[in-house]
């Protein structure tokens, strides 16, 4: 009996592994893993899905069947077929075998989804690690063997040095890290919104490897998420809160004027975070989410019958507004429905799992929508989903700091 005891617990072992292996190449896909270009988002959902079903059947007691799941999934159906309306049945089909994972992961226990957010954290730290070691070393001097790859039909050109992606096209003439991933503000967004999911404790290893990488990309937008996340978790989980508080604000004033005179300023921390902090004309010198034409095509937009429906993703398209990111893009593309759709998709999880800390993501969700529209990315639902598990399961450890 303790033989076919062991034999059981190995094989549930290795098929929630193969589900949480599948589950982290949904979330490494969203966020355009060089590695997984190729296969398509339908390719990556199908194979997450057939280990979903195989755990769902092994062990259907994992997936407690709750109402307020069903009004949540339901709420996330709704937003991502609104969200593709007017494309092609393979579009549809498509959008089906992405979300269906979301889905299972919804339904799973807490305990397991915090078992999740356990294993995506520690793996995004192995990746982060290994590549901004070879980063360093690159930046040092070291050659590495590399090939020249694009992304998206040529608008992303990089040098691939397989651990490492080199821009070759840079908005900034300063190297900044993206690891293997499409973006610096890429990584350094959903980076930052793992370490608030792991309410920063840096005393883990892994948790200080995301720091460090997020520190790296040098992302504007990134370092904004975390000194507010920071500020969050002083007032929320730290014993003397007025305290750290005073010395968090010392700090970052030091920070300031430390790095704006530095070198006569310049350096890579005044020239990629604190200039782009200057206002220029009432805007961020920093704040380049949108292009002209974008400015000038929204507030039309507003003005006219499309607000409340949006125009849809092919008609977008079809505008060729240029390179932009933000709350703009998905509000002429989904209109106030589409947008509410989804701000209730992303309220119900908190109002599902309360916590101070569930509301407090949910803030940061928003202000890194309004740069980076990009909250029904998987990657940001797993972080999301996963998260509310474990704030609400963590509520009575309510001191985390000293």
């Amino acid at each position: 009996m303790e033989m076919v005891s062991n034999i059981l617990k190995k094989q549930d072992f290795i098929l929630l592994s193969l589900l949480k292996i599948s589950l982290l190449l949904v979330f490494l896909y969203s966020m355009f893993a060089w590695f997984l270009w190729e296969p398509g988002p339908a390719t990556i959902g199908s194979i997450s899905i057939v280990y979903c079903v195989l755990y769902l059947i092994t062990r259907p007691s994992f997936f407690p069947l709750k109402k307020g799941s069903l009004m949540v999934i339901l709420l996330l159906i709704l937003v991502r077929f609104y969200c593709v309306r007017g494309t092609n049945i393979n579009g549809y089909i498509e959008e089906l075998l992405t979300t269906l994972p979301i889905v299972f992961v919804i339904l799973l226990k807490d305990t397991l989804k915090i078992d999740l957010l356990r294993f995506i954290t520690s793996a995004m730290a192995l990746i982060l690690f290994v590549s901004l070691c070879a980063w360093i070393l690159f930046l040092a001097g070291v050659q590495f063997p590399y090939s020249v790859v694009n992304f998206n039909d040529g608008q992303y050109w990089y040098n691939n040095y397989y651990l490492f992606l080199y821009d070759l096209n840079p908005y900034f003439t300063i190297p900044r890290f993206s690891a293997i991933f499409l973006e610096p503000g890429h990584l350094g967004m959903i980076t930052s919104l793992l370490l608030y999911a792991n309410r920063f404790e840096i005393r883990r290893k892994e948790v200080l490897v995301l720091l460090v990488s997020t520190i790296f990309t040098f992302s504007l937008a990134a370092y904004i998420l975390l000194i507010i996340s920071v500020t969050v978790f002083l007032l929320l989980r730290s014993k003397k809160p007025a305290f750290y508080m005073t010395l968090w604000i010392v700090l970052l004033i030091t920070g300031y004027y430390f790095f704006a005179n530095h070198n006569n300023g310049n350096n890579i921390v005044n020239n990629l975070i604190i200039e782009r902090l200057q206002f220029d004309n009432r805007n961020l010198s920093g704040d380049n989410r949108f292009s002209e034409s974008m400015d000038s095509y929204f507030v039309d937009f507003q003005k006219g019958g499309n607000l409340y429906t949006g125009i849809g993703l092919i008609k977008y398209e079809s505008l060729n507004l240029g390179a932009n990111a933000g709350y703009k893009v998905f509000l002429i593309r989904n209109g106030v429905i589409g947008t509410s759709l989804l701000f209730l998709f992303y309220l119900s999880l908190v109002l599902y799992n309360k916590s101070k800390e569930a509301a407090f993501l949910l803030l940061i969700y928003i202000l890194s929508f309004a740069q980076r529209a990009y909250a029904l990315w998987d990657c940001e639902l797993l972080i999301f989903i996963t998260a509310m598990a474990l704030f609400k399961n963590q509520r009575k450890q309510e001191i985390i700091w000293p």
